[in-house]
């Protein structure tokens, strides 16, 4: 089993909010576990604070199931950071594509609009070589955002890039 130690987010936690401050938790996806701050993880995604609440009197690890220890990572390192960078590679796409999906599915919501936002940003530039050259599984995950926002222009695009190929 791995460890991995990521802050969760930048530390903005103004006064007490709750008996999680400063309390570091295990977290598991797949074999990796992630030790982190659960009062900065909770304070910005509701979904996790009712995980971390339904575990407070275990001392095991909370065990996420449903995506890759990957996924889970790139997640920490975007609330980690103040800006993400757009997508230069397949490698940096995936990773906006699993904060995004990450974001949503633990209801970050600020988190999702701005991963979104980037890459719908992206989509729309045309020109990217991240979007040019992306995997089919890319594609698709791109296609999912591009429906569920309702941008019939860039799922368009993005069906024209499917023929292409």
């Amino acid at each position: 089993m791995t460890i991995t130690a990521l802050p969760t987010c930048s530390p903005k936690i103004k006064g007490k909010r709750d008996n999680l401050k400063n309390q570091s938790r295990i977290f598991q996806v797949e074999s990796t576990l992630f030790e982190v701050n659960a009062a900065k993880l909770c304070e910005v995604s509701p979904a996790i604070k009712k995980i971390v609440s339904k575990n407070m009197e275990t001392h095991s690890p909370i065990v996420l199931h449903g995506h890759t220890s990957q996924k889970f990572e790139n997640f920490l390192w975007a609330l980690s950071v103040d800006s993400i960078p757009p997508p230069l590679n397949e490698k940096t796409l995936e990773r906006l594509l699993d904060v995004e999906e990450l974001s949503k599915r633990y209801s970050v919501r600020e988190l999702q609009v701005r991963t979104e936002s980037d890459l719908l940003a992206t989509i729309t530039e045309g020109t990217n070589p991240a979007i040019l050259a992306c995997s089919s599984r890319s594609l698709v995950r791109m296609l999912q955002i591009v429906l569920r926002v309702h941008n019939n222009t860039l799922f368009s695009f993005l069906i024209q890039m499917w023929a292409w190929r």
